[in-house]
């Protein structure tokens, strides 16, 4: 057995069903949360189209809860019954202002009508659910009637698409409950201080975008879920967003749900797949580029010997979605804002230049890379409403402020550098900040790289054709009807081609290529499901249904996946065994809060916080004799954690991890010596992996307190 390759099948299958659960607890709390409640909350837009509404009152849900969850955890008085009496109040504020009516008499309306309701339900039971029986016999026939062979074949197809893509996207977060990356501790933690009403606390890295967290913390706060086990499963809904905005925006420009799944299937089946390096492209960096010339335009191409390496960034994507991190939120959102921005010029209603603007706001609130490629898209957008005459005075003024709004409100977080100081980098998501910042990360690539380094996208056949077919899709939709929606739609791969591939032709790279890669599978999704649309032009519905459906069942049963592989098979201890955490969720549930501490590596110390303590295992073998007679730890219980077999674990300039094995090993000499002078020491929890000790330090506990009274 290799230990770095195993996986306890027992705690697997253990974690799973714990987690599997704690899943459909999410997903029905959403549903009120995202959907239930925001539709009674929020105006409605006038219209039939349910995934739109579902899609509106999810922005309306999530800008809300950004906006004044932070204000109530800055101002330390945030509470669920603060939360709900302000949507209360909140509600009122719409009918009063935006239905023009008496909130006073609605209330009173409201209040006559549940007891007209519940007086009648008492006094004629029978005839109550006698109604409720016909009603819902009414529903049976009206859903009878529209069981046809076609829909049907179309809900078959949806099912397994969806089911497909579930089992790909939660192929890691059902199987543990350790962190996929070292990053999620730090939102762990943050979670965690936003329970005790602090927003920005003391002990954290630096100034940081507080939209993830903020959103998981009110997730938590309603479902009541452990946020090590939350942030395994809330992938989940992460990945919910990102397909029902990809299908509204393609059902709503192409007016078919089938050219909308096929969207889903392409984006999903591709970012799923090893096909994507066939995709992406490889990637160069290097600070001496070959340059290559094709009649006027010269670019960057790789040499014979370059191609040695070259980096595929094929998986990236998959792997951050499935950790649901803070840029991946934000991406849900680009392409949502810029669907927005073309029905605000082309319709100039108020209800687009709102959701314009709250969707800006997430952007910059989730990550502000998110925003990279948005301005690219927005400017070029802007500049084809001013060619065909969309962009009047009134227009530009209303969407300034919208402007104004989402970018000033969305970027609060900078406040947080008046405490923390400049960050130390903007890391992958913003490269060339680091560079107008001069900030240490430029300095250590500088050191590294020099001056002049590149990155680019070496380009292959699969690019030149995307490139052809981009030109075909433009100049046919310059000629359709709706030029203005048509080309706009088109603009927004050309910004996404223009970000992804212009250092290739010499511009600077305004984002790691390993981020970007997420946009680039937008403008491949884009482009393919307009070609699918003119098949769906010429084709009845009933043919491309089943070739759809045909399409998914030979792609399930043929295509490799990426869950199949050792990259995924490898997350579920990426940071840690996953035994660790899950023992640790028993300890918590076993003990009263604060009366025990563990011993074990810094990743559980974010899963301790708020429950118990938490001492680092070199500092508790440094701090604490196994030859004392007392354990000077003042809990009554202390468990530590010792790996039977060392994770490989490193962390990127982490250099403590390099004499991991060393420190387990003089952990178990600790605990040798220990239970040769003392009784009080026994195994609490073991698997194949990893053996967690309990002390019951009682004794010195009652030591403590004699010399406390004392």
């Amino acid at each position: 057995m290799k230990p770095t390759n195993f996986i306890d099948e027992d705690i697997i299958r253990e974690i799973i069903f714990q987690n599997s659960l704690y899943l459909i607890k999410l997903l029905i709390i959403s549903y009120f949360l995202f959907y239930w409640i925001p539709k009674r909350l929020f105006p409605q837009p006038k219209t039939t189209f349910t995934i739109e509404v579902i899609v509106i009152n999810m922005i309306y849900m999530v800008a809300y809860v950004e906006i004044f969850v932070t204000l109530f955890v800055f101002l330390k008085i945030f509470s669920i019954v603060i939360f709900i009496i302000f949507m209360i109040f909140t509600k009122l504020f719409f009918i009063k202002f935006y239905e023009k009516k008496d909130p006073l008499e609605e209330m009173n309306k409201l209040r006559v009508a549940t007891m007209i309701y519940v007086l009648d339900i008492i006094d004629n039971p029978k005839t109550f659910f006698h109604r409720v029986s016909v009603k819902t016999n009414e529903k049976i026939i009206f859903f009878q009637q529209h069981i046809t062979f076609y829909n049907v074949l179309k809900f078959l197809l949806y099912l397994s698409v969806v089911g497909y893509i579930f089992v790909n996207t939660m192929a890691r977060g059902l199987q543990t409950v350790s962190y996929s990356i070292a990053d999620t501790a730090q939102f762990v933690d943050w979670v965690n201080h936003l329970q005790n009403n602090v927003l920005y606390s003391d002990y954290q890295v630096g100034a940081d975008f507080y939209g993830i967290s903020i959103l998981i913390f009110f997730v938590n706060t309603f479902t009541n879920i452990d946020v090590a086990i939350l942030f395994s499963v809330y992938p989940a809904l992460l990945w919910i967003a990102l397909y029902l905005a990809i299908f509204f925006v393609l059902k709503d420009f192409t007016k078919s749900d089938l050219v909308a799944i096929f969207a889903v299937i392409v984006h999903g089946f591709f970012l799923m797949s090893p096909l994507a390096t066939y995709v992406v492209g490889a990637s160069l960096s290097t600070n001496n580029p070959h340059i290559e010339h094709f009649l006027n335009f010269s670019f960057y191409a790789p040499t014979k010997e370059q191609l040695k390496y070259v980096l595929y960034f094929d998986f990236t994507s998959y792997y951050r979605y499935m950790t649901a991190m803070a840029y991946e939120h934000s991406s849900v959102f680009v392409l949502l804002n810029a669907y927005f921005l073309i029905k605000a010029l082309e319709f100039k209603t108020n209800k687009y230049l709102i959701l314009y603007a709250l969707t800006l706001f997430l952007v910059f609130t989730f990550h502000g890379g998110g925003a990279i490629p948005l301005v690219i898209i927005s400017i070029l957008i802007a500049i084809n409403s001013v060619l065909f005459l969309k962009l009047d005075w009134k227009i530009f003024k209303k969407g300034l402020l919208a402007i104004l709004f989402g970018a000033i409100l969305g970027n609060m977080w900078v406040l947080s550098m008046l405490k923390f100081g400049i960050p130390q980098d903007f890391g992958a998501a913003a490269p060339f900040l680091d560079k107008f910042f001069q900030t240490k990360e430029y300095a250590s690539k500088v050191a590294e790289n020099g001056i002049f380094h590149i990155s680019f996208i070496c380009l292959d056949y699969v690019q030149y054709a995307l490139f052809i077919l981009f030109i075909i899709h433009f100049v046919i939709m310059f000629f359709r009807r709706d030029r203005f929606v048509n080309t706009s739609f088109m603009l927004i791969i050309l910004g996404i081609f223009i970000v992804y591939f212009g250092p290739t032709f010499g511009f600077p790279n305004l984002a790691a290529i390993s981020r970007l890669v997420e946009y680039f599978f937008f403008a491949f999704t884009l482009l393919m499901a307009i070609s699918f649309f003119y098949i769906y032009k010429i084709l009845p519905k009933i043919i491309l249904v089943i070739l759809l459906q045909l399409i998914v069942i030979i792609s399930i049963l043929t295509i490799p996946k990426w869950i199949n592989t050792k990259k995924v098979f490898n997350l579920i201890n990426q940071t840690e065994w996953s035994e660790i955490p899950e023992f640790i969720l028993k300890i918590n549930k076993e003990n009263l809060k604060f009366t025990w501490t563990v011993v074990s590596y810094v990743q559980d110390f974010s899963k301790v916080k708020n429950k118990g303590y938490h001492i680092n295992t070199s500092e508790f073998i440094m701090t604490y004799s196994p030859l004392d007679k007392y354990l000077r730890v003042p809990t009554p219980k202390v468990y530590i954690v010792s790996e039977d077999f060392t994770n490989p674990y490193t962390a990127m300039n982490e250099w403590y991890y390099r004499w991991r094995s060393k420190i387990e090993s003089n952990l178990r000499a600790w605990i040798a010596t220990y239970s040769m002078y003392h009784d009080n020491i026994k195994i609490a929890y073991r698997s194949k992996l990893v053996t967690i000790y309990e002390i019951d330090n009682r004794e010195y506990m009652k030591l403590v307190k004699i010399r406390n009274k004392k």
